[in-house]
């Protein structure tokens, strides 16, 4: 679910708590200490001969590497037999135990070991050797190696999956996100992904090492999704995919998004060497990692036929997917061969993921990546063959990572996971740990929620018609699970239906996962800003800026900017009294300064003396007129010098189907009312018609008042130029293009968006020294539409357009050289100086946690 206004209480403990790393530290060591307790629990076959469980079957993993050599971990022995625990992992897992079970028995380390799993072998070796020993030690269950054994799982989780989360909590933001409210949702999204009740009992309490393949998956998502390292990401999946094989389920959205990002490239030879390089990736970490197993054909189908057990039939014990609830009215195993099941599953695993796919092929992004993990997690655990309970964790930890666009599902989520898969934690002895760790999972997302995030704290949130049905479903399913939950404790399942309680269990969790399933492929094609997150697009914002600050001069010859320019017919001097449009005036008095509002604004202008502080805008968080309004709010003197104007977006959140838009619309309400801003303020509903804009910005000429555009960033800032074109005063951002179209303190001003209590005082300066100066107001005004005259109007851009294709032409004629030998040595220039020097610059969000840049000239306080 989107992030939307309206947080109440929870949103500001978090924006309190946000503040440096002491919270994530407290919050790393509240997760150690709860799978630490968890860990006190029964695990999966404890004291339950002949087979115990799967503690027994890591144990008994380790037991087989240590003693043998790896060409042999996947053949059948005396000591490795197929119906006793046979190593049916990739050989990651085998060299995780096999350097675990060398430190048991106190042997040398070598080869490729990871250093997590040496840490696991010297900690079990200084207290018990014999836990591997080699067919004596089958059962082997003390107090202590039980004990080691759990820290194993510990360590695993803090060296792997801890720094993935963290990253992913870090950098995986929405886009335009800075300052509290970015750390707010790095709080919170690494609370979803270091709390999740699902992964810490399967892990902790049944006793799994999915960590390891969790963490690796989520390093590859974030190192593709964040850093574009395509590269890096491929070998951290290709690791993931070695350790279990069950990181499969994201193969889909790993190919469709790397082949998307290949066939991005110019030019069918650099989309050709793209897939070639990645190709050679993936086959490199292969040979690496599967290298003992790759000397004979007959060698690596046996590890293959090891670790895909198709003979133990569809399903296994009782799980949320198609085959397991819809069995009580088909016999899918009796009804099909298993091959031709195995067909079947196949088939519709393939056709469930690929809407998924072909999103990301035609239309790559980085939240598109996270999105397809999920969403091929589901195909895969919905129609996939011989799935575990456990594998619900694959869908689940991309919908976490997404938690600073999804709160709700990072929320909700993870406690359906959990429930799905109650009828096996009950069976291992984990039911008091299960109901604690949802209510703490439960109550502290809740404490963390992200400021203006609907959902959690406060008042809904108008949404699309998915939203709402999404948040209707979570609450009647909550409440149907504890429906179930009270029942199965107060009533006995007759005798002969003792499966009863946990087939209800597994068909309400399948409407769980149907539920999010229809929802993430919905969201995956309804993604807001093409699916950037932040920085991507600060990155291709910064291009010129990081060109300049690298020592490319842009401004020599060989590069060529034209800037656009207003429509002198629409956009004119509001002095220029014989075009102006009166016929339109009427209107648009009562439009700023009349009573009326629902449904074409909020709020009234109790003084409409006032000078008119204006903006005009998407509403989105870039555009930050939710900012504007709070910096006005925040500023008394701002308050008592001008009214503000607000024109975009809509007034109701329920009328826009853009999760960011509705969320913005949200806060703007909110902030409002936050301020007692009514009679101060008026709100508009955006309006299109360029015509009446352009005489709507010399009305507010007319009115003395000064044009404001707010945005973190602006690529150009052509609502800039038409205020200044119709000779308002105008402040803008600083960062971009208002920068170079404004010469600060003569033809405008820049503000830092980023310090919006110093661009208040500085918008309040400016209307104070008007009342007392009023030659001031008219000094900027006539210096702006200097500004404009000399450098941005549509004569200008055409005949500059005009000379460069002139020029372009004759150069052309006498050069001789033909187009395929110029563009070779325009993309050498490229790639050997411009790139270069591109890419040594460090990005903002590199240097600083949230400071922005400021503005090349300081902005000053007085104004003569």
């Amino acid at each position: 679910m989107g992030r939307t206004a309206g947080g109440g209480g929870g949103g500001g403990a978090a924006a309190g708590a946000a503040g440096g790393p002491l919270p994530l530290a407290l919050l790393c060591a509240s997760a150690l200490l709860l799978r630490l307790l968890v860990g006190l629990s029964p695990y999966s076959g404890a004291a339950h001969p002949p087979k115990y469980g799967d503690y027994e079957a890591q144990r008994h993993w380790m037991e087989i590497t240590a003693h043998t050599p790896a060409a042999e971990w996947y053949t059948d022995g005396p000591h490795n037999h197929p119906s006793y625990w046979p190593l049916d992992y990739p050989p990651l897992s085998g060299y995780q135990a096999s350097r675990g079970a060398a430190a048991l028995r106190g042997g040398a380390l070598t080869g490729d070991a990871a250093a997590v799993s040496w840490l696991h072998g010297r900690l079990v070796s200084a207290f018990e050797p014999q836990a591997v020993a080699l067919g004596t030690s089958a059962g082997y269950e003390t107090p202590s190696s039980k004990a080691l054994l759990r820290w194993t799982v510990v360590l695993s989780d803090a060296a792997l999956f801890f720094p993935a989360a963290l990253l992913a909590a870090r950098l995986l933001q929405p886009r335009g996100s800075g300052g509290a409210a970015a750390r707010c949702n790095e709080l919170f999204a690494a609370a979803a992904l270091l709390l999740n009740p699902a992964h810490v009992l399967i892990d902790h309490g049944h006793f799994q090492y999915n960590c390891i393949s969790l963490g690796l998956a989520l390093g590859a998502a974030v190192a593709i999704a964040a850093r574009g390292a395509h590269v890096l990401g491929s070998v951290l999946f290709c690791a993931a995919l070695s350790h279990k094989q069950m990181s499969l389920f994201y193969a889909p959205a790993f190919f469709a998004h790397l082949l998307g990002r290949c066939l991005e490239r110019p030019g069918a030879a650099r989309k050709a060497a793209a897939v070639s390089v990645l190709g050679i990736t993936v086959l490199a970490s292969f040979a690496v990692m599967w290298a003992p197993y790759l000397g004979s054909w007959a060698s690596l189908v046996q590890v293959l036929s090891r670790i895909f057990p198709v003979r133990r039939g569809l399903y296994e014990d009782y799980l949320a997917n198609w085959w397991c609830v819809t069995s009580v009215a088909v016999k899918w195993k009796a009804l099909a061969s298993g091959p031709l099941l195995m067909r079947v599953c196949a088939a519709l695993t393939l056709l469930a993921a690929a809407p998924s796919m072909a999103q990301q092929i035609l239309a790559p992004s980085p939240q598109g990546l996270l999105l397809g993990m999920a969403n091929s997690g589901f195909a895969f655990f919905m129609f996939g063959y011989q799935v575990h309970e456990k594998s619900i964790l694959l869908p689940l930890l991309p919908i976490t990572a997404l938690a600073a666009w999804e709160p709700v599902a990072a929320l909700w989520a993870p406690l359906a996971a959990a429930f799905s898969m109650f009828p096996l934690l009950e069976r291992d002895g984990v039911g008091a740990a299960y109901a604690a760790c949802l209510a703490i999972h439960a109550a502290v997302m809740l404490q963390l929620w992200p400021r203006g995030a609907s959902g959690g704290k406060g008042r809904p949130a108008g949404e699309a018609w998915p939203d709402r049905a999404l948040r209707v479903g979570i609450a009647c399913g909550a409440a149907a699970a504890a429906v179930l939950h009270a029942v199965r404790i107060t009533v006995v399942a007759p005798a002969r239906l003792p499966w009863l309680h946990d087939r209800l269990a597994v068909s309400l969790a399948f409407v769980f996962v149907a539920g999010g399933m229809a929802y993430f492929n919905w969201r995956q094609w309804n993604q807001p800003h093409n699916g950037e997150i932040s920085g991507s697009e600060k990155k291709k914002a910064s291009d010129l800026t990081a060109a300049r600050a690298s020592g490319v001069d842009i401004y020599d010859v060989k590069f060529n900017i034209i800037s656009p320019g207003a429509d002198a017919d629409i956009y004119f001097p509001h002095t220029d009294a014989e075009r102006r449009l009166t016929s339109l005036h009427a209107d648009l008095k009562e439009l700023v300064w009349g009573a009326a509002e629902a449904p074409l604004a909020v709020s009234t202008l109790a003084d409409p003396s006032k000078p008119v502080l204006f903006s005009m805008a998407r509403l989105d968080r870039v555009k930050n007129l939710t900012g504007l309004v709070d910096w006005y709010g925040r500023s008394a003197r701002l308050r008592a010098a001008a009214n503000l104007v607000i024109v975009g977006g809509v007034l109701d959140p329920s009328h826009t189907g853009d999760r960011e838009e509705a969320a913005e619309c949200e806060k703007m309400h909110a902030l409002i009312d936050r301020h007692g801003l009514r009679g101060s303020i008026r709100w508009i509903v955006a309006q299109k018609n360029r015509v009446r804009n352009g005489e709507l910005y010399r009305m507010i000429a007319d009115s003395r008042g000064a044009f404001v555009q707010p945005a973190l960033y602006e690529a150009f800032g052509l609502t800039v130029v038409e205020a200044m074109a119709c000779g308002l005063p105008t402040f803008a951002t600083a960062h971009g293009g208002p920068s170079e179209i404004i010469v600060h303190s003569r033809s405008g001003y820049h503000i830092d968006p980023y310090h919006g209590d110093a661009a208040a005082e500085l918008m309040a300066d400016f209307f104070e020294r008007c009342q007392e100066h009023p030659g001031q107001w008219d000094r900027i005004s006539e210096a702006g539409l200097a500004r404009i005259r000399a450098h941005y109007t549509w004569e200008i851009y055409a005949g500059r357009l005009l000379t460069l294709s002139s020029v372009y032409s004759f150069w052309k004629r006498v050069s001789n050289l033909d187009r395929a030998e110029t563009k070779r040595y325009l993309e050498a220039l490229y790639v050997l100086k411009m790139r270069p020097l591109i890419e040594k610059v460090p990005l903002q969000a590199d240097t600083e946690e949230e400071a922005p840049l400021t503005p090349t000239s300081p902005q000053p306080k007085h104004f003569f």
